[in-house]
């Protein structure tokens, strides 16, 4: 299936159609070098990732578990957690994290360890070449998705179709447009994988119960965005299935792939057990991430049929948020006489229209976004109660609600600079930076993400 896909088809592989800006965009590429993608994250109490790791730290206090700020250049949140685990002696399902970040970028986030005493405060300890930790303080819980506030991101937009002053201009007039009609609040490439979009499709085969497809599709599906020595790797492991021989030819640093073609060559047809080789948190973002799926396509569907993404009406989910921009209250179906007043709220930019991202707990709205999602749920032939995952019940989901508009988003161009520009963002947690990148940009394709050109040159 992945060999056949081209670089211009992976937006729509991973359900991103349309765009709410018509303004023309500037090309480009991000991420030419993780240097040119920065990231940090900001907690609900105001704690700055970047700012505590390069300047100092919390006051001690007692606790179960250190904080520390993860830093980490061109490393996947879920590897690094890996390492951590292992160097530490802790569990990996013990590390807790607000969020994953991309692997091309360098990165400052926030961790719990269990306080075992094997890192001093303030100490910060290089664990690799490209991955240090510096413990700040210590409490009493572990850290979670809830206590993030914002991801704060400093990029650099390079091969611009323009010259950097004129490329500002379309900035500029993409970013008022955007203002009016909002940023439609895209589950990202990375939640798929811009260069082997492949975690949704083993995620709706997990939700089907077809596990043995789901080892399958993770171990031997390639794209003609991977390395050839991986390609070949597949390739090879797909004609012959010869299980013992594959632990000597995968490359070393598909650490995931071996543990599992290692557990399958002694248990044979132990589909089950494969899957669980793999991290607890990525089982679970296989069938997150074909949610998230489905929830794209639902909302490139409201493009298409020029959906006001701000703007709430009858039958509509919705959630109110405070002037912080924390939840008022839980989200609710807007009743009829109560839409005036939602106006209002949605004018001021606190409260957002919402559509789930599918589970087996989620309820629907009650007007043509439920007709929309209903009729993918039928075209992909699931229902809400698959997402229980009776096939391997720890990576269930019981789904969650999104708005469909990025709220309370803030941009700047930084610099500019001879055939470049630099970007500041601040997004709220769980939305995507692309999403706002791509209604500037308008690429050629997804990989212009991941550090390519605009045109792949690889060979197809």
């Amino acid at each position: 299936m992945l060999n056949k896909l081209c670089p211009e088809d992976v937006e729509r592989f991973v359900g991103i159609e349309g765009y709410t800006s018509k303004s023309e965009g500037i090309g480009g590429v991000v991420k030419e070098s993780p240097e040119d993608f920065m990231v940090w994250e900001i907690l609900r109490d105001g704690s700055d990732a970047k700012r505590m790791f390069e300047t100092g730290f919390l006051t001690e206090k007692h606790g179960k578990f250190s904080l520390c700020i993860l830093h980490k250049v061109n490393v996947d949140t879920i590897s690094a957690i890996s390492l951590i685990s292992k160097q530490l002696g802790v569990r990996q399902e013990d590390v807790g994290i607000c969020g994953i970040k991309d692997r091309r970028t360098r990165s400052w986030q926030f961790v719990t360890i269990p306080n075992k005493g094997s890192l001093a405060l303030n100490n910060t300890v290089q664990l690799t070449e490209r991955i240090w930790l510096r413990r700040v303080s210590t409490r009493d819980f572990k850290l979670s998705s809830a206590e993030l506030y914002r991801n704060m991101f400093e990029i650099k937009i390079s091969r611009l179709r323009f010259d950097a002053q004129s490329a500002t201009t379309l900035i500029e007039r993409a970013i008022d447009e955007l203002k009016l009609r909002g940023v439609p609040n895209f589950f990202g490439y990375q939640r798929f994988g811009a260069s082997r979009p492949i975690t949704h499709i083993v995620g709706k085969l997990i939700v089907k119960g077809m596990l043995r497809e789901a080892v399958e599709e993770f171990l031997m599906d390639w794209t003609w965005f991977e390395p050839k020595a991986v390609r070949e790797a597949r390739s090879k492991l797909a004609k012959s299935w010869n299980l013992e021989k594959a632990v000597e030819y995968l490359p070393k640093h598909l650490s995931y792939e071996r543990a599992m073609v290692e557990h399958l060559a002694k248990n044979p047809h132990d589909y089950a057990g494969a899957l669980r080789r793999l991290p607890l948190r990525l089982r679970r973002l296989f069938v997150e991430a074909y949610s998230s799926y489905i929830f794209n396509k639902c909302l490139s569907k409201l493009l298409e049929k020029n959906a006001e993404l701000l703007v709430p009406s009858t039958g509509d989910l919705v959630i109110e948020y405070d002037a912080q921009g924390s939840f008022i209250r839980k989200p609710f179906l807007l009743r009829p006489g109560a839409v005036p007043r939602a106006l209002s709220i949605a004018q001021a930019g606190r409260l957002s229209v919402l559509l789930p991202a599918p589970g087996w707990k989620v309820k629907l709205p009650a007007n043509e976004k439920r007709d929309v999602l209903e009729k993918i749920l039928e075209e992909e032939g699931v229902e809400l109660e698959d997402f229980i995952s009776k096939a391997l019940p720890e990576a269930a989901t019981a789904g969650s609600y999104r708005p469909i508009a990025v709220p309370s988003w803030e941009f700047r161009v930084s610099s500019i600079g001879d055939g470049y520009v630099w970007v500041s963002l601040s997004f709220p947690s769980g939305c995507y930076a692309t999403s706002l990148l791509r209604e500037l940009m308008k690429p050629a394709n997804a990989l212009c993400f991941e550090g390519y050109p605009d045109k792949y040159s690889g060979q197809m």
